[in-house]
Formats: C-alpha cells, sequence, structure tokens
C-alpha cells in the first residue's frame, strides 16, 4: 500500500534461506506531510528542536514471533533514523504490545487514542529520545546501549 510518506521512507525486508519475506519494517522521517503518527497524537511537547522519524509497518511473520527478528528490524529501523539525523523516534503501539517497546527503551507519552485509519484499534504513541540515550544508556542499560550501537552484518542499509 503506498502513501504520501513513502517518499521520505526507508523500508527493510527480512529473508529466509528460501527467499521468503519473513518480516518488515518503515522508517519514516519527518517531512511536508508531518508523521502518520500526527494524526493521532499530538507531539507538541517533545518536539522542541528535535528531528522525529517514526517506526511503523513492523510485522513479523507468526512463526517468527518469539525469535530475534523483531528486535533485530527495530534495530534497522533505530540505525537508518539516527543515521538521518532523527533525535527521536516515535512509534504508535497497541496497549497490549507496549511492553515490547519499553523493553527496548521507548516510553509511553500518551494514552490510547483511536486511530480512524484502522477501526476499532486504540494506539499509545510512544517515544525512543536518541539523545538521552545515547549519553545515559552506557552507564544504565548498556546491554540496549550495545544492542543499538554494535554494527550488524545482517543489516544492509541502503546509502
Amino acid at each position: 500500500m503506498y502513501d504520501n510518506f513513502d517518499n521520505s521512507s526507508y523500508n527493510y525486508a527480512a529473508i529466509d534461506e528460501k527467499g521468503k519475506i519473513i518480516g518488515s519494517i518503515r522508517i519514516i522521517l519527518d517531512n511536508s506531510y508531518g508523521l502518520p503518527i500526527y494524526k493521532y497524537h499530538r507531539m507538541n511537547n517533545f518536539q522542541n528542536g528535535r528531528f522525529f522519524a517514526e517506526i511503523n509497518r513492523l510485522v513479523v511473520d507468526p512463526t517468527y514471533k518469539n525469535s530475534y527478528l523483531g528486535p533485530l528490524l527495530m534495530k534497522a529501523g533505530h540505525t537508518c533514523a539516527t543515521q538521518h539525523g532523527a533525535t527521536c523516534i516515535a512509534i504508535g503501539s497497541r496497549p497490549d504490545i507496549q511492553s515490547l517497546y519499553l523493553k527496548m527503551g521507548f516510553e509511553k507519552v500518551s494514552d490510547k487514542s483511536f486511530s480512524s485509519d484502522v477501526p476499532k484499534i486504540y494506539w499509545i504513541a510512544m517515544i525512543l529520545d536518541c539523545i538521552a540515550a545515547q549519553k545515559d544508556w552506557p552507564t544504565t542499560r548498556p546491554r540496549l546501549y550495545r544492542f543499538f550501537t554494535t554494527p550488524d552484518n545482517r543489516i544492509e542499509h541502503q546509502e
């Protein structure tokens, strides 16, 4: 599905040994259209001089649900966003999976909000402050810091 955000986004796909796509993620850099998350959450309190990116369309084949694939795609998204100057990364989370993003360093910044794009689904806005993470995590969350900052040869980034 193509939308206005595709022109300012990067997409990653995880492919198994048979060539089947088993996961994907999209990273959108803030642009003249804004970000999809702005449709259902006001981020005004967090934007002061920050450059946002949004991670969305994170999908993992159910067969790989409990594997390392989801975090690896998040790492690809984080690396892409920060390489393009993002100082904050936003993500819209369903309430039932917000604990996954909390473990990855995101903070909840709003309560549930209804999205008219996806009927009957409520979203929670979460952000990762990349500047604070770079500064604080080496001592407060060293494993998470190493995870996000150590290069991984399984991830190929576009130039």
